[in-house]
């Protein structure tokens, strides 16, 4: 007589699950793992990413200029030149400059800034990123493709025309 094993249902489906529930898990992972990877950035800059803001003579002293790429060209009283990210350093926003009031001012939660871009009203939590900036024959060249995040301006951030 032949014995007949016996594969019980359950059993059958307690592995189909556990099967089913392990593909899911690691497709869940890999998709996770893949959104979080860092991708790799180029050393130097990108001539891809970089706005040729225009001659240094058109931005006088004590002015502000928005300009194409998500950024507002800041010159300051002493002519330091400053590349300031539009997006509000609390929940990324695009601000807008006021010139009657000179100050920045985010639409979402009322943050504002100075033209260097420090909190004047919170809830925004540092001050707004800055883009680097360049000088090449007297034209500005912002890098849009490193954006700098920090907690408040520091007298080395503005790039300075050389007299000569």
């Amino acid at each position: 007589m032949v014995e007949e094993s016996k594969i019980k249902r359950r059993d059958v489906l307690t592995t189909l699950w556990r099967i089913l529930g392990g593909a899911a898990l690691f497709g869940f992972l890999g998709s996770g793992l893949f959104f979080f990877k860092e991708r790799g950035r180029k050393s130097g800059p990108d001539p891809s990413r970089e706005l040729v803001a225009g001659p240094e003579g058109d931005f006088p002293p004590a002015s502000v200029t928005r300009l194409s790429g998500g950024c507002f060209l800041s010159r300051l009283e002493d002519g330091g030149i400053l590349a300031l990210s539009m997006l509000c350093s609390h929940l990324g926003c695009a601000i807008s400059w006021d010139k009657g009031n000179e100050r920045f001012i985010c639409p979402c939660h009322g943050s504002t800034f100075d033209r260097r871009g420090d909190v004047i009203v919170a809830p925004a939590p540092r001050a707004l990123a800055y883009f680097p900036v360049r000088l090449k024959e007297g034209v500005i060249i912002v890098d849009l493709g490193r954006p700098v995040k920090r907690a408040a301006f520091a007298p080395d951030q503005p790039v300075y025309v050389e007299k000569g």
